[in-house]
């Protein structure tokens, strides 16, 4: 089924190549400007923290790579609140699957993987013009990393939505965590080892990109299969609230008209 509806939104999104374009290039504008204003930083500085201007732009590849992941599968999985509010939750209840798999699946948008080329590549090139050595393991171990972030960061955003069940409409706790990947806009480096642990407990996403992209500058195997750790433990708790929540806020939801 994940993999019908992947093909029928990639042939979907094939009848707008020009958008798609125009979206990579507003990608490519967007991480230039941000090589320029930490190219600015770094003419003031040599280092941020102890990471050299070589580990920033790694740091931000792992940051954009966990958005697009975002965007690209769990887009709408923050806005299931909505779903439950105007009753279109039916449509997903009445289905013979899993109704937050359908939503998945009838939500992906894998068209937005393409626009990570760019970015990448451009940050790779960057990283490589300061010197930075890539190995293949390293690399593989650093994504791992970011697309378990992501996963929880699902969790997270589902979690809230359930809220929707006893309080209605929460467009301001959507919003809050709308922005909770704003926590992995600064690498935590610049916070103690129990602060980066304790903020990677409940929103691991600065966490991953930080220790993705230490990963890749060191290969501490201990430190990456610490954050690892932490957030297995952070998935674990997102995803036992939402049970929780869904399965009681199903029992006391009614259907749109009663």
């Amino acid at each position: 089924m994940f993999l019908t509806f992947l093909r029928i939104n990639f042939q979907r999104y094939s009848y707008y190549r020009m958008s798609l374009f125009l979206d990579m290039l507003a990608s490519a504008v967007f991480i230039i400007f941000n090589l320029a204003f930490w190219e600015v930083i770094f003419s003031k500085t040599d280092s941020f923290g102890h990471l050299t201007q070589g580990d920033i732009y790694i740091f931000l590849a792992m940051v954009e790579l966990l958005c697009i992941l975002e965007i690209a599968f769990f887009n709408q999985f923050g806005k299931v609140w909505d779903y439950i509010v105007t009753g279109e939750l039916d449509k997903l209840l009445i289905q013979p699957v899993n109704p937050i798999f359908y939503l998945l699946c009838r939500t992906i948008h894998p068209w937005n993987l393409i626009k990570a080329l760019p970015v990448v590549l451009i940050m790779a090139y960057a990283a490589y013009e300061q010197g930075v050595v890539f190995h293949i393991s390293s690399v593989l171990v650093a994504i791992t990393t970011v697309v378990f972030a992501t996963l929880v960061y699902a969790f997270i955003q589902l979690t809230t939505s359930c809220l929707a069940f006893w309080l209605g409409r929460i467009s301001l706790i959507d919003e809050v965590a709308d922005n909770l990947h704003l926590l992995n806009k600064v690498p935590h480096v610049i916070f103690s080892n129990k602060v980066k642990w304790t903020i990677g407990l409940i929103a691991p996403l600065g966490l991953a990109t930080t220790d993705a992209m230490l990963f890749i500058k060191e290969m501490d195997g201990q430190a990456v299969a610490i954050s690892l750790g932490i957030m297995a433990c952070s998935l674990a708790l997102w995803a036992g609230l939402f049970a929780t929540l869904w399965h009681f806020g199903r029992c006391r939801y009614n259907s749109y008209g009663g």
